[in-house]
This record gives C-alpha cells, structure tokens and sequence, in this order.
C-alpha cells in the first residue's frame, strides 16, 4: 500500500512539474520587443500600425496598463521611430511599453554625428 501511494505522489509530483513548466515557457514565448516607424495611428481604435525592418508590419493594440516611456499615445504619430514590447493576447499585438527609439531623430543641428571635420562656417 505505502509503495503505491510513493509511486501515485511521484507521478503527481512529475505532472504538476511539467505543467508549471509548460505555463511559463508558454508565457515566455508570447512577450516580443519591435521597433520601428509608425506607419499610421487609429485613436479612436487605440492602435497604430509599426514597420519592423526585421518582422514586417503589425498592428500593435494599446490598452489602459500600456506604459509610455519619454512618450505618450499622443505623440506617436506617423512617420516616428518607437520601440515597443508587445505580447500576444487573443490572436492580436498588445503594447505593453512604448518609448521612443534609442538615437533616432536625436541629433543637434548642424551635427553630423561624428562623421566628419566639421569646424564652422568659415571652414576651408
């Protein structure tokens, strides 16, 4: 009797294991970073549409818990590069954080960025 009980909590033991693992490994999976230029913005739909030169275009759905960093929903308009971490909720990208794209569009005027001489005006 006591070695069926060990062998039936052992199998018990094992299943809740695999399932555990299963449930993470799974959420795990869902959770994608992009980033790209916005290709267009539906307010009224609170969505916009992202060009990932690596992914493609998707259409990325922000809710009430999305987080904006150094932005807002406001501010992504069309043509702006952002990255943006999304996770898979009913078959549909949902944001989970939008922030602006680390570099682009950052540059003082007149900087090249270092890629050259540059000492003014009267440079011959």
């Amino acid at each position: 009797m006591r070695t069926r009980f060990l062998a039936v909590l052992a199998i018990a033991a094992l299943a809740l294991t695999a399932g555990v693992g299963a449930v993470s490994s799974a959420s795990a999976a869902t959770v994608r970073h992009f980033e790209g230029r916005v290709l267009s913005v539906d307010r009224s739909a609170k969505t916009f549409r992202l060009r990932d030169s690596e992914r493609g275009t998707m259409t990325v759905f922000v809710v009430q818990s999305t987080r904006f960093s150094r932005t807002s929903f406001a501010a992504v308009k069309t043509g702006r590069s952002v990255e943006v971490t999304v996770r898979r909720v009913d078959g549909h990208w949902q944001a989970s954080e939008v922030q602006p794209r680390a570099g682009a569009g950052q540059a003082e005027p007149g900087d090249d960025n270092g890629g050259g001489n540059d000492d003014g005006a009267n440079h011959r």
